[in-house]
């Protein structure tokens, strides 16, 4: 065997070993790191509904429920306990997923070798191995995103109609792949029809699909209707919002978005570190689409734009809105297109065997560095501290709000218990492990008159309370008279994060 072989072997088992690394990154301490969040546990709550024939259509926001994501969980809910676990199973199965997905889709119209940049980088991602640890329907965005722009690319063209409507089902922020299906569509269009007017009917039919869809979407999604046409036309015309929109993005892709969404805010120097490596890669891959833009085939020419295009209605629609910590998984979508375009760019950069393998060598390293950041920036920190960012994904050795529920079990084996937990945050997963436990009822605790402030109403409606600690309620149950805290769970760090309080007294 020669030495370039042996290199060409050496090089691609680096890269499924690497694959593997982020398979098992998703995957340990699925059910803890981060703590159970609201929205996840309420989805595990519909999913009981569903297996009792009280199927819920809608989500919370209004959006259309996505069966992709509530099925499996019924379905592992049918053979298994509730556990938070089981919340987050189908957003890691659509993770693990997508890596082979892209690569065999891919692989056809862009070679093994750029297929295989491609799964690599969407492998280690940051982005991605976190959002594949959360148990929501936009975390299988990249997969369904997969699916569009693959068959597009592959001329698949009913795959990628029919994608393209199980995408914004998925969830509505989808729609925003349908101009980059537009693009390669109508260049196959122009391309391939005989006369003038073959091609403005084909075009008028692509349009007018298009109109359809995002037509569908409002309908279905109250929430478009707060979308201020004036905002849209505001910002074609405000540079410095455009400006500081594109100094955005590239957090997105290194992490350091997602790390202060659910970890904390990391260092200055962490930052420009990560943010260094994303622009070094796109100013690479941009150099490579400027030179070979001639080479290319005119349906990744198409792509190519129809992904500016939607990033452009994307930055109109929602503006920085759309891709700062705490709402940046509206923008996953993009995460795939970006790849594929990153990976076409390196490709023209590229084209000897040499330079592919010291471009195969460099994403090497990279997706080390991404997948050490995310072990040390991410998973060690909450393993170590329990997080520092939304109370929600605070956690411990124990899940808080497990720990919670098993602490006020444990003060009460017999009889009904009434639980009133702060907000949805921690009411939906406690209601979730309780889902089954008919002498268990969880309601939630308010600031408002009806609420804590009127102590008869907590006399009546429950015996245990849990709070945040940091709450404004944990002072004024502190003060009551009736009321006596029975239980603190804290972080690893010995920091608290929920109080469990029992009742007394009556009024």
């Amino acid at each position: 065997m020669s030495d370039t072989s042996r290199t060409d072997r050496a090089l691609w088992l680096t890269v499924v070993l690497l694959i593997g690394v982020s398979v098992w990154l998703r995957t340990t301490d699925l059910g803890r790191l981060p703590g159970i969040n609201g929205d996840e546990a309420w989805y595990g709550v519909q999913a009981e509904r569903w297996l009792s024939g009280d199927p819920v259509w809608q989500t919370a926001s209004g959006n259309p429920l996505n069966p992709f994501h509530t099925g499996p969980v019924a379905v592992l809910q049918l053979v298994f306990e509730p556990a938070f676990w089981i919340l987050r199973a189908p957003s890691w199965m659509a993770g693990v997923a997508l890596v082979p997905l892209l690569f065999f889709l891919l692989r056809p119209v862009l070679g093994a070798t750029v297929a295989a940049w491609i799964a690599l980088l969407a492998a280690v991602l940051p982005a991605n191995v976190a959002y594949s640890r959360f148990g929501w329907d936009p975390s299988q965005v990249p997969l369904a995103a997969a699916l569009v722009c693959g068959a597009s690319l592959g001329r698949r063209w009913r795959l990628a109609f029919s994608s393209a409507l199980v995408a914004v089902w998925v969830h509505p922020t989808a729609v925003f792949l349908v101009p980059i299906a537009g693009a390669v569509a109508a260049s196959e269009i122009w391309r391939q029809s005989p006369d003038r007017h073959h091609r403005i009917r084909r075009l008028g039919l692509v349009t007018a699909g298009a109109v359809v869809l995002a037509g569908l979407l409002c309908w279905a999604v109250p929430a478009t209707a707060r979308f201020s046409p004036s905002q849209i036309f505001s910002r074609m015309f405000d540079p410095a919002q455009a400006l500081e929109f594109a100094t955005l993005v590239p957090p997105l892709f290194s992490g350091t978005t997602v790390y202060r969404y659910v970890v904390g805010e990391p260092s200055a120097m962490s930052v420009a570190v990560h943010d260094a490596v994303v622009w070094t890669l796109m100013i690479l891959a941009g150099a490579g689409l400027l030179i070979g833009w001639r080479r290319l085939d005119a349906r990744l020419r198409a792509f190519v734009i129809g992904t500016v295009a939607a990033w452009w209605c994307f930055y109109l629609v929602l503006g920085t809105g759309g891709v700062r910590p705490h709402v940046d998984r509206y923008a996953l979508w993009s995460i795939v297109p970006v790849l594929i375009c990153v990976g076409v760019g390196l490709g023209e950069l590229a084209h000897r065997a040499s330079q592919r393998r010291i471009v195969t060598l460099g994403l090497c390293a990279v997706s080390i560095a991404a997948l050490m950041s995310f072990q040390t920036g991410y998973l060690d920190v909450l393993r170590d501290s329990g997080g520092h960012s939304h109370r929600a994904f605070r956690t411990s050795y124990v899940e808080p709000k497990r720990a919670a529920l098993d602490a006020i079990i444990a003060a009460q084996p017999d009889g009904p218990v009434r639980i009133l937990a702060e907000d949805w945050w921690s009411r939906w997963p406690i209601q979730y492990l309780a889902v089954r436990d008919p002498r268990i009822h969880v309601g939630e605790l308010s600031t408002r008159p009806y609420g804590i402030d009127r102590w008869s109403d907590v006399v009546q409606t429950g015996d245990h309370m849990v709070v945040f600690a940091g709450s404004p309620l944990a002072p004024l149950l502190d003060a009551r008279a009736g009321a006596v805290r029975e239980a603190t769970i804290e972080g690893p760090d010995g920091r608290a994060i929920l109080y469990v309080y029992r009742k007394t007294s009556r009024p």
